[in-house]
């Protein structure tokens, strides 16, 4: 395999079998070392293949890793957009409700209309409400003793990796735990 490179900027253009019918004018070449795709970089300003540090492809492989955690985390966290919008409203009523010395039903629209169906008083509802970023935090802590080893050894393995086709490997084949 063949490298042509700009003799000018010392980027490389291509990489071919045969120079048969390629225009050299104002290009160099290099002859490419075996798996050059996957073991080596082409570094311009020395114009030569060099040992390949795949910054960006680990980079890339880390966001992988890290978003595929991240949606188990808001899987295990949430229920969705709705009550992520509402449930912060309904927290800051349950605690204004709790807080309050004698509260009126109707300042506290968002509880009322839980009443019945999450707990039979309005109390009851303020008391299940305000409970609940509590029980979101132990879920999220009882995903991540499953999913935090698994996301670390992977980012840890793209570290490691010495290939591309490693790295890869690694986000292709990672696997977290059913949570």
């Amino acid at each position: 395999m063949i490298a042509i490179f700009d003799r000018n900027s010392g980027v490389l253009e291509q990489i071919v079998h045969s120079l048969d019918g390629v225009d050299l004018t104002g290009r160099g070449t290099i002859i490419a070392p075996d798996q050059w795709e996957d073991r080596f970089e082409w570094n311009s300003e020395s114009r030569a293949f060099v040992e390949g540090t795949f910054k960006k492809e680990r980079v890339v492989a880390k966001r992988e890793i890290n978003s595929q955690a991240e949606i188990i985390y808001a899987d295990s966290a949430r229920g969705g957009i709705i009550s992520e919008q509402l449930e912060p409203a309904k927290y800051d009523e349950a605690i204004a409700f709790i807080a309050a010395k004698n509260p009126y039903a109707s300042a506290f629209p968002l509880l009322q209309a839980e009443v019945g169906i999450t707990a039979s008083s309005l109390s009851a509802v303020a008391q299940l409400i305000k409970s609940k970023p509590a029980k979101k935090k132990a879920a999220l802590m009882k995903a991540a003793k499953k999913v935090e080893p698994v996301r670390l050894a992977a980012c840890k393995a793209v570290d490691g990796a010495t290939t591309r086709t490693e790295i890869t490997a690694i986000v292709i084949n990672l696997t977290f735990p059913e949570i």
